[in-house]
């Protein structure tokens, strides 16, 4: 199994992975959704990329937390003593974690996904961030929750985007658009020269966590479109129903 990690973090210390597609095998080789039913992948290929996925970032497998995303602003925070399987049915679109042997993560075909670690507290998040949820405000409800508890601060936090649907392939109506506009108070996130517009998520991104306090030298961007790179992506505008999905996780630094 193939990852991707962000260089930002990987030299905090940070321990994470962005599940790549495999170039040798068939559509859901390295599928990491949980409905493993509905893509047509089978239950026991699903839970070994999930152990694969584990070893990789250092975690117990029943130390990685999910949540049943619904395109919203919801965010878990997750403590000691949790289970999994329980944490997994709750709708959300951003998990927290503050303590060491706990992982979170989140599951993306398209949208962007998110990581943000603190190396001081060691504090981490992810974050699955549609245009939806972009415009519900789940990015800026993430960061106010990673930083609650008083030992985190938002200026010392670092963020990860990995591959999503860039501008090339990211047409929406004009409502979505404006609505992203009014998201992020930025109107170069429209890109030019298409006929129907297209939309730069990433941007709307960075501009709502320097918003937020978190400068631009803090926050890495890991190049890809999905929809473009058939090889190395699940995409579900390219595909449909018949995606998979990947899984990007971030364990807690003690």
């Amino acid at each position: 199994m193939e990852f991707l990690v962000s260089s930002h973090l990987a030299d905090l210390g940070f321990r994470h992975g962005f599940s790549l597609r495999s170039r040798r095998e068939n559509l859901t080789s390295l599928n990491c959704s949980n409905e493993a039913s509905f893509i047509g992948n089978n239950a026991e290929r699903v839970a070994a990329n999930y152990r694969e996925l584990a070893g990789f970032i250092g975690c117990a497998r029943e130390r990685i937390f999910e949540v049943s995303q619904n395109h919203g602003s919801g965010v878990r925070v997750v403590g000691p003593g949790e289970r999994v399987f329980d944490v997994r049915s709750e709708k959300a679109d951003a998990l927290v974690a503050h303590k060491s042997s706990i992982a979170v993560g989140v599951r993306v075909a398209d949208c962007l996904s998110l990581l943000l670690a603190d190396p001081f507290s060691g504090a981490v998040a992810a974050v699955h961030v549609g245009w939806r949820g972009a415009v519900a405000g789940v990015l800026e409800a993430a960061i106010r929750a990673l930083i609650a508890d008083g030992s985190t601060a938002a200026y010392r936090l670092h963020a990860a985007l990995f591959p999503h649907i860039r501008p090339c392939c990211f047409e929406v109506g004009e409502e979505v658009a404006h609505a992203l506009v009014s998201a992020c108070e930025n109107p170069d996130v429209i890109v030019g020269g298409y006929t129907k517009p297209h939309v730069d998520l990433a941007l709307v991104v960075k501009t709502q966590l320097n918003r937020s306090g978190i400068a631009d030298p803090r926050i890495d961007d890991i190049a890809g479109c999905t929809c473009c790179d058939q090889n190395r992506f699940f995409s579900y505008r390219r595909d449909g129903d018949s995606s998979g999905r990947h899984l990007v996780v971030i364990a807690a630094r003690g």
